[in-house]
């Protein structure tokens, strides 16, 4: 998570770790355009803290294998991409926002051919996304996940804003 983050795994304490079992083979993370298989699926939630407090969850299949969960979820429209400052400007609400994209940040888009870094998401592209807080303690928030959404139109989600964080994993009983 470290590496992702982009900081120093000293910066980073666990916080809680848990075996669970997710109600799907997506591990709690649904996102759009994503399919989970129904299959009850072993493994952990990791909450981690930095320094400043903010919390940084890791869900992982029994294998090791993790996904960076992100804490927040918002819906939006791409308002600027600055590479280079590895920042993007989202407008949720008509209220923009800059996140930082951090070396474990991906982007998940409708065209399988299409690049996997956050930064080439095209302005005016709705989009998914879920962030964390900025492990300094202040700055932009650092993107975990954005996913491209489909057009307005059939199946379309209802527009920006907040959406909820993602399915909830229940106790393990080993």
């Amino acid at each position: 998570m470290a590496q992702w983050l982009g900081v120093a795994a000293s910066e980073l304490g666990v916080a809680r770790a848990e075996a669970v079992v997710w109600p799907s083979l997506c591990i709690g993370i649904d996102r759009p355009g994503r399919l989970c298989g129904q299959a009850l699926t072993s493994g952990y939630l990791v909450r981690l803290r930095d320094p400043a407090g903010g919390a940084h969850t890791l869900h992982m299949r029994e294998s090791g294998a993790a996904e960076w969960a992100g804490e927040e979820r918002l819906v939006g429209v791409v308002a600027a991409v600055d590479g280079p400052g590895s920042l993007l400007v989202i407008s949720v609400d008509g209220v923009r926002t800059s996140v930082r994209i951090a070396p474990g940040s991906i982007r998940f888009a409708e065209d399988p051919t299409a690049s996997a870094r956050p930064e080439s998401v095209p302005v005016g592209a709705r989009v998914e996304l879920a962030v964390d807080p900025n492990p300094a303690g202040e700055g932009p928030a650092v993107l975990a996940w954005i996913a491209d959404l489909p057009s307005r139109g059939a199946g379309a989600p209802p527009g920006p804003g907040r959406r909820p964080r993602c399915a909830r994993a229940r106790p393990s009983r080993r």
